[in-house]
């Protein structure tokens, strides 16, 4: 008590001296908009009871009485601000019953109460600011239309929308727009349709937005409204894009609603806006409901419109067109990406097979020997074998195996496929069975058999069956050979679940060095398969084990490639020259277009461009350059920022006739947006189309980020809308840049909009997606949404957010967020540790807010957590100058300083040193002078 008491004497102290200057310079500051300018700081600035009391103070003061009368109707309205933002809603009550008092005019009474539903809406307080809003509706006061738009973005609870309904407040279109998005993003169509209702009743038009809202709804449920939305989305003159339609027929898919589907593909057909995507998202409404007929029918309708079905839609039609026994369509889309007829009968097959209908491989078959028996030969057998053995058809697949085994047709291939389907369903044991059968067949198994069991099991990824096969390999005491050892390659590359790689990988623990070397094909699995699983000790150890063969093998090209690449990885640059002039040199192999890509692709990451560059021009003319290699080395020139000099290999490219690719095109418009020439990298995009290169994700984000590094938000979400538009998903990359773009230039709305639209599109967060949200809020001064969104993320978090969360908080002079923040960072499980940066950066700010017991208290922790580096020099400076200032030097500064040098942090003596004493000391030696 007494502290405070402390306390408001100092600042009573304080008013009263800033009063007393004013009216010692009452010519100079004696005027009303001065006191008001200052009373309004105070209040704005959190403290609105310093405000009173210094509009008190000046009421008191006589001369400021004549010279600068208070208005209280303007400080009335500053503090309803003040307190409305701290929260505080029986002060703010009282002040505007007061104003309702004194003050009949409605058009002042609805801007005081506008001020205070948004200082409300500033501190999180959603309720209370809708409460008012009800209120000032009900008494008739008019309601800014801004005010409504921050209302609704702010309802972050259902409550508060559905106040605003039940008591028939108005929204304005663009609140409209944003209350029906928040619906939908909630899936509760009753209060979307309560909106539209009285919407339509009041008159008030229904945007974009809106119907995107309701369309989306309304296709989730019995999408009878789908249409009518539509054609009065035409009349409006707004136009539904192709991503919202193919996001609506998505939705038909899920709910097998075809009338809706076919309500959306009317309204794209009027506006020419079916595309490729958009009619095979229809052909899955077809299937989903099991219209095969119908999905087969757009076939005509796409080939009609001189659209081309790509590879996978060529597939769903030959589906359809066999689930409905349109046999002449299949028959004639197979002759259109197969081959003659036999071949057409082997890829039906196969397709059967890969579609899970067995039954129609059979049917095949007895067809095939019914018009071209001479046709039918062991490999068609054991190609309808394997459709049944794998569709689980095990009965019908032991069948048509005594078939085989009757006919005399039966050979290791023919027992092997049998034990695979017998392996994919798990049953070892009837493999082995089969085992047995081979042998009664005098079709005895060796090594190989074996290996086919362990690599049916390691295709499906069966890990278990995989050791018990090594485990019968071993009972039957038959070595691990170099097939089993690159088969277990093969599944550690292949494995889904890292552990599964790792014990796969560790087998070649069992052998020795020499063994891996023994065999070319054994080394270049252990190879590649170490280097997709970043296995760089095993790599190490294959690589050593090599160099130390008595007996090396003799590589082959594409081994020398593997080798090249392996001293890539472990950063040995020297030792892939070592291969390459081995190869070139010493053996005169010339190399083909894998390998010289691989030493390019090394030398490119040991930052050796230019040296790439030799080689490349050295070999270009004895090896076929292809498109790859040519990619290579515009990506190289594109990671250094050599924009130039990758459009001298793209037009080296068109002088060869290399044909162009998406990766090509990408790399170079990455290396144009890089140096910020974005008229460059645009015209490259649309050469890109011209030479029928698809722009892919990553293309399209290369651009976007090039528009947002020069600050063109806009242009950049253009671009955005334009990959969305042709079907290009968007991923969370995408999203990050256009929101830290967003952000940078405090176009906050824009952000708003691209979250909204990352949640529709079902994108997930990434931490840096959350800790750009962090800085997002701390810019609008909206720290709670910060905390919220940090608290609400499913996403794991990282110190990258929570330093993000303690920038936010200092930017936003708020040292208790920062360190709950910080705190809230060290709690957080797998987080990296707060790092020398974050330290000082809140040591700093602790310092420069009035609080270097906290700051010297952070300092001491940050001494005994053993950071990488240093505390930065000029935080420990400050924390030292605010010890000082508090006369805490003696008490905390030197033991923090002792702490600090053990630490191995250095402070220097003069920072020790008091300033009051040092002020002394001169006053001293001035008075000694003479």
């Amino acid at each position: 008590q007494a502290g405070g008491a402390e306390a408001s004497d100092s600042v009573s102290l304080r008013i009263a001296e800033l009063v007393d200057h004013i009216v010692s310079h009452l010519k100079v500051l004696a005027k009303p908009s001065i006191l008001h300018t200052c009373a309004d700081a105070m209040s704005r600035g959190g403290r609105p009871d310093l405000a009173e009391d210094f509009a008190a103070a000046c009421r008191n003061e006589a001369m400021l009485r004549e010279a600068a009368p208070i208005d209280e109707a303007v400080l009335c309205e500053s503090l309803i601000a003040g307190y409305a933002t701290r929260g505080n809603e029986k002060k703010v009550d009282e002040l505007l019953a007061a104003d309702r008092t004194n003050n009949e005019d409605k058009e002042v009474l609805a801007r005081r109460a506008a001020v205070a539903i948004r200082g409300f809406l500033k501190c999180g307080k959603v309720g209370s600011a809708t409460v008012r809003l009800v209120a000032m509706h009900e008494e008739g006061l008019a309601i800014p239309k801004r005010m409504v738009m921050e209302l609704v973005r702010a309802s972050k609870s259902p409550q508060a929308l559905d106040l605003l309904v039940n008591r028939n407040v108005p929204l304005p279109s663009e609140a409209l727009s944003l209350a029906l998005s928040v619906c939908e993003q909630r899936d509760d169509a009753d209060t979307a349709l309560r909106l539209e209702k009285q919407a339509r009743a009041l008159g008030t038009p229904l945007r974009h937005g809106a119907f995107e809202a309701l369309l989306k709804l309304d296709s989730r449920r019995s999408g009878e409204r789908v249409g009518a939305l539509l054609e009065e989305v035409q009349q409006a003159g707004i136009s539904a894009s192709e991503g919202l339609c193919g996001c609506l027929l998505a939705n038909c898919a899920e709910n097998q609603n075809v009338a809706c589907a076919e309500a959306v593909a009317a309204y794209l057909r009027t506006k020419s806006l079916m595309t490729l995507a958009s009619y095979k998202t229809l052909m899955k409404v077809y299937a989903c409901s099991g219209l095969f007929d119908k999905a087969c029918d757009l076939y005509t309708e796409v080939q009609e419109v001189g659209l081309e079905p790509d590879s996978v839609m060529y597939g769903c039609l030959v589906k359809f067109a066999v689930k409905c026994g349109r046999r002449e369509l299949s028959e004639e889309l197979f002759e259109k990406v197969g081959g003659g007829f036999v071949q057409n009968y082997m890829w039906l097959i196969r397709l059967a097979a890969r579609d899970g209908d067995p039954a129609k491989a059979l049917q095949l078959l007895m067809r095939l020997k019914a018009s071209n028996p001479e046709a039918v030969d062991i490999m068609l057998y054991n190609c309808v074998l394997d459709a049944l053995a794998l569709n689980g058809e095990i009965e019908k697949a032991e069948a048509l195996f005594a078939e085989v085994r009757q006919a005399g047709l039966g050979n290791l291939v023919t027992y092997n496929t049998l034990m695979k389907g017998y392996c994919a369903k798990g049953d070892i044991g009837s493999a082995k069975r089969v085992l047995r059968e081979m042998e009664v067949a005098e079709i005895f198994p060796d090594s190989a058999t074996y290996n086919c069991v362990l690599s049916a099991a390691a295709s499906v990824g069966d890990f278990r069956e995989i050791w018990l096969c090594i485990h019968e390999l071993q009972r039957r005491h038959l070595a691990l050979d170099q097939y089993t050892l690159s088969i277990m390659m093969k599944a550690a590359r292949r494995a889904r679940d890292p552990a599964d790689a790792a014990k796969a990988l560790a087998v070649l623990d069992r052998i020795s060095g020499m063994e891996v070397c023994a065999d070319e094909v054994l080394l270049n699995t252990v190879l590649d398969a170490c280097i997709f699983r970043k296995d760089y000790k095993r790599l190490a150890w294959a690589l050593a084990a090599y160099d130390s063969a008595s007996t090396q093998v003799q590589p082959t090209v594409r081994t020398y490639g593997l080798l090249i690449k392996t001293c890539s990885v472990l950063q040995q640059t020297s030792r892939c020259w070592d291969f390459w002039h081995e190869m070139t040199e010493s053996r005169g192999i010339v190399p083909n277009d894998i390998t010289l890509s691989c030493m390019l692709d090394a030398l490119i990451e040991g930052k050796s461009m230019e040296s790439a560059l030799q080689i490349f021009r050295k070999w270009s003319g004895r090896v076929a350059c292809n498109t790859v290699i040519y990619s290579t080395l515009i990506k190289g020139f594109a990671s250094t920022g050599d924009a130039k000099q990758a459009m001298e290999v793209y037009r080296d490219m068109q002088d060869q006739g290399i044909a162009m690719n998406m990766v090509v095109y990408t790399s170079l418009i990455d290396a144009q947006a890089r140096q910020g020439c974005m008229q460059e990298a645009a015209a490259l995009l649309r050469r890109m189309e011209q030479d029928n290169c698809k722009p892919n994700t990553i293309t399209y984000s290369n651009l976007i980020k090039g528009y947002c590094n020069k600050g063109d938000v806009a242009e950049a979400e253009k671009i955005f809308k334009e990959m969305l538009s042709r079907g290009v998903d968007a991923d969370t990359v995408v999203f990050n840049t256009l929101l830290d773009g967003c952000v940078r230039t405090s176009d906050f709305a824009r952000a708003d909009r691209l979250l909204l639209k990352m949640k529709s599109l079902g994108v997930d967060h990434s931490n840096y997606t959350l800790s750009i949200i962090c800085k997002m809020w701390g810019k609008r001064g909206q720290l709670d949404q910060a905390f919220q969104a940090v608290r609400e993320s499913s996403c794991s978090k990282d110190a990258l957010v929570g330093s993000c969360l303690v920038t936010a908080s200092l930017h936003n002079r708020s040292p208790d967020m920062a360190l709950q923040a910080f705190r809230m960072l060290q709690s957080w499980p797998g987080a990296a540790n707060p790092d020398a940066r974050l330290y000082s950066s809140l040591i700093s700010g602790l310092a420069r807010f009035g609080r270097p017991a906290e700051a010297a208290a952070l300092a001491k922790e940050a001494s005994e957590v053993r950071l990488k580096e240093p505390l930065d020099a000029a935080c420990l400076k400050q924390l030292f100058k605010a010890l000082d200032s508090k006369s805490s030097m003696e008490e905390t500064g030197h033991r923090l300083a002792a702490r600090l040098h053990a630490a191995g942090m250095t402070v220097p003596k003069k920072w020790l040193q008091s300033q009051a004493a040092h002020e002394t000391c001169n006053a001293v030696l001035n008075a000694l002078r003479p």
